[in-house]
């Protein structure tokens, strides 16, 4: 029993000489100490080097010169011991404060292979640990950020307590407020947020995906939005993140479409059915009147050449918009051009006894092509004759700035109400259905224009005043 108990005291002695620094220290009491009675004991010998001339008072003068020998021994020891050990430990002391200020390059020089120096090691691993995920992560919010910004699509994460956590700058745009600046306050707080709390709260009741499209904008249609809400946890946050895209141009274009097959449609139905019932009436027996025959015969003329003109038109329109049709960039000298279109609607303006006033520069050359600047003239000129009383005046004029030319076509006809202004250049568009058709008219021919003049890098605009008649603006670009 007391020979295992001292082997276990012995294996303990043994562990704890082989830490490195409280083997250090160990040692250097054992040395002190040993160093002290050998100190004392040479002393006395040197001293006394026979018993029988030892003096109790002298032995004990010289056991105290001894000892205090040993003394000053042992604290020289202890403090070149205690000043390297404090040394160390403030160098590892400033190494870890500057880390836990944010200095992620601060490194423990390599100091040994103790206790201190395997403290440093681990203290170094640990910072380059750190500074490697700090880069890690700063290097994904870098992307991230970078991926939001340039994302179409806005962005809302807002919080369950309905404080905003994100936002990037496409939802600035789409929803007209700085909610990017707005982090940290309630949703009902930012303006022109409210309307997302009722799909936010909806999809965070339900704990699901909702999908919604709002509108927004004040008695006029000014954007529509598909909204996509989706719920999410992570470990400190949940909410609910709202992903914004806008849909407005599709929903025009949609309208557009159903617009255009509906006239269409219709356009087509009209001299159709003319047509069939004229043919019909004439296999009645009609035909034998010479007089219906040809009445008839020229309704079915009139109708079958507005027919063609409307599949013309259509087609012209069809591949303006798909690009098929390559509209030039070259030098046209646009007073040219409207001399020449004056010159071809003349008949239409002497069978309508309409004025024309022209006041045109020299020589006006923009950069575009002929054929389409013809085409644009020409239907201006028309739309201007078809909607001016007989007897009324249109003119046209043409001025040029430094970089650009404008021409003006002026009627003084009906006119256009203001409500109607921004859709007159629609497909099919008409203010006056019903005298727009008699006056054979398709209702492509301002659509046409528009395509053209912005094909060239121009614009197109119109001015106009019930009763007062309308003016129409081309501006091209001059060549330089």
């Amino acid at each position: 029993m007391q020979g295992n108990l001292a082997a276990k005291q012995g294996a303990s002695i043994r562990a704890l000489i082989r830490n490195s620094v409280l083997g250090k220290i160990y040692a250097a009491i054992a040395i002190t100490v040993l160093a002290s009675l050998m100190t004392m004991a040479a002393v006395v010998w040197l001293r006394f080097p026979s018993r029988a001339a030892v003096d109790d008072f002298a032995l004990l003068r010289a056991i105290a010169v001894a000892i205090f020998a040993a003394g000053l021994m042992a604290v020289g020891v202890g403090f070149f011991l205690a000043r390297g050990i404090q040394k160390r430990l403030l160098a590892i002391t400033r190494v870890a404060q500057s880390l836990a200020r944010g200095d992620l390059n601060a490194r423990v020089k390599k100091s040994g292979d103790d206790e201190f120096g395997h403290l440093g090691l681990a203290l170094n691993i640990l910072g380059a640990g750190i500074s490697e995920r700090m880069a890690t992560m700063s290097q994904e919010r870098t992307q991230l950020k970078a991926l939001f910004a340039g994302m179409v699509e806005g962005i809302v994460a807002i919080g369950d307590d309905d404080r905003i956590l994100f936002a990037n700058l496409a939802a600035n745009r789409l929803l007209r407020t700085d909610v990017s600046q707005s982090l940290g306050k309630q949703i009902t707080e930012v303006s022109g947020l409210g309307f997302l709390l009722p799909v936010v709260v909806q999809c965070r009741t339900e704990k699901k995906r909702k999908q919604t499209e709002l509108t927004l904008g004040d008695g006029e249609i000014l954007s529509v939005l598909d909204t996509h809400a989706s719920p999410f946890k992570g470990e400190q946050t949940a909410g609910v993140v709202v992903v914004l895209h806008d849909v407005t141009e599709l929903r025009r274009l949609e309208r557009v479409r159903r617009d255009f097959v509906a006239n269409v449609s219709h356009e087509l139905k009209t001299p159709l059915t003319s047509i069939k019932g004229y043919v019909e009436t004439l296999q009645s027996g009609a035909k034998l009147d010479p007089v219906v025959l040809d009445r008839f015969l020229d309704r079915i003329d009139v109708n079958a050449s507005r027919l063609v003109e409307l599949v013309q038109d259509i087609l012209s329109l069809a591949r303006t918009e798909s690009h098929d049709v390559k509209i030039g960039r070259s030098a046209v000298d646009l007073t040219v051009v409207a001399r020449q279109s004056a010159v071809h609607h003349e008949h239409a303006l002497v069978r309508k006894n309409i004025k024309l006033c022209i006041d045109v520069a020299e020589s006006v050359v923009v950069q575009g092509d002929r054929e389409a600047l013809r085409q644009v003239l020409d239907n201006l000129l028309t739309n201007a004759i078809k909607y001016t009383h007989d007897g009324g005046e249109v003119s046209l004029t043409l001025e040029r700035t430094e970089q650009s030319a404008f021409l003006r076509l002026k009627d003084n006809g009906l006119g256009i109400p203001l409500e109607h202004q921004a859709r007159v250049f629609e497909r099919f568009y008409r203010v006056d259905k019903h005298r727009s058709r008699e006056d054979g008219g398709t209702g492509l021919g301002l659509s046409i224009v528009k395509h053209l003049v912005h094909s060239m890098n121009g614009k197109v605009s119109v001015r106009s005043e019930p009763g007062c008649g309308s003016t129409f603006t081309v501006q091209m670009h001059l060549q330089s």
